[in-house]
């Protein structure tokens, strides 16, 4: 291979590093975000013909800058390490917990394979799937620390804190609590009386559910990051001698 020639995976490897550089860069948004702005208020507040005039000189101010972009002053914030410090444990904690409840899906996905489409779960397959629910819990904890062991338990509160604002908005603006206790007391017949169910109390309890599930979400992720870092601590043990 002529020595011109490099690697397909190094060379993509640090166009994407260098890509990342340029997005880190905290210079390139402080022309960026103000020139998207002053488009925007063009469009809005001009006619079309003096919109386009004026976002075309701002594109070209903004390129001419951007050119130019490493002869700014330098940042005083690292924007680089507090998006590997913030942003980015942020962002895995968010995806991670919302998905605890995958285990109970694929679970449930099983059973509709080997039932008929109409038919309901029996009570049975709905507490084996609150199992699965509850398992999903471990797995996130584990999976977070594996992950960001460093950063592991500031991921899981910000997931914890988007998953309890979505499964709250999700029970008050829907009918989800309606249907889920009506799923239950058609399944389940211990749960069924001669009177109606009581809707507030199901769904204080399934709050109730969702604040203890957030719970051990964090516990776990602190007890297997403190396990990830001591493991990787330990010294090795040296092989023994004949």
């Amino acid at each position: 291979m002529p020595k011109s020639e490099k690697p397909a995976i190094p060379y993509l490897r640090s166009v994407l590093s260098a890509a990342t550089a340029t997005l880190l860069d905290l210079r390139v948004w402080v022309v960026v975000i103000p020139a998207l702005a002053l488009c925007g208020l063009a469009v809005w507040l001009a006619g079309p013909r003096m919109a386009a005039a004026l976002s075309l000189a701002i594109g070209l101010l903004a390129s001419h800058l951007l050119t130019h972009v490493e002869k700014l002053p330098a940042p005083v914030v690292n924007l680089r390490a507090w998006y590997f410090a913030v942003i980015s444990p942020a962002f895995v904690g968010v995806l991670v917990v919302n998905g605890s409840a995958i285990p109970a899906r694929l679970y449930m996905m099983i059973w509709h394979w080997f039932h008929a489409s109409k038919e309901a779960p029996s009570c049975g397959a709905l507490l084996t799937g609150a199992a699965f629910d509850w398992f999903g819990c471990l797995v996130v904890g584990a999976i977070l620390a594996s992950l960001i062991e460093e950063r592991a338990t500031f991921a899981a509160m910000v997931g914890i804190t988007a998953y309890l604002s979505l499964e709250l908005t999700e029970m008050v603006s829907t009918d989800v609590g309606r249907e889920s206790l009506s799923v239950l007391t058609g399944s389940c017949s211990w749960l069924r009386t001669d009177e109606p169910p009581d809707y507030d109390s199901f769904r204080f309890g399934f709050m109730l559910g969702m604040v203890s599930r957030a719970l051990l979400i964090l516990f776990v992720t602190r007890w297997a990051s403190r396990l990830v870092r001591r493991n990787r601590s330990a010294p090795e043990s040296p092989n023994a001698g004949p």
